[in-house]
């Protein structure tokens, strides 16, 4: 894939979307980060609707890696499946 079709916006893309997928991460070290995957699947939901994507959220397919550190991306099992 060329990085010039990477930068396009959805309008911009010739195919069309057909899937949502998101990827979370909730952090090993806080404990209030216990809502962070809530408020992370909240924001996207959010973002899927502005982009005009509403209609393929309750079919994403979600990634979650949880009690992983933010410089840990060589262990994030659902990151790498993503």
């Amino acid at each position: 894939m060329s990085t010039n079709s990477q930068r396009r916006t959805l309008e911009e893309r010739p195919e069309s979307v057909k899937a949502v997928r998101v990827y979370f991460r909730q952090s090993k070290e806080l404990d209030h980060q216990k809502e962070s995957v809530a408020v992370q699947r909240a924001e996207c939901e959010r973002l899927a609707h502005s982009l005009g994507l509403g209609d393929l959220w309750p079919s994403r397919v979600e990634y979650q890696d949880v009690d992983r550190a933010g410089d840990d991306f060589a262990g994030r099992e659902a990151l790498t499946r993503l």
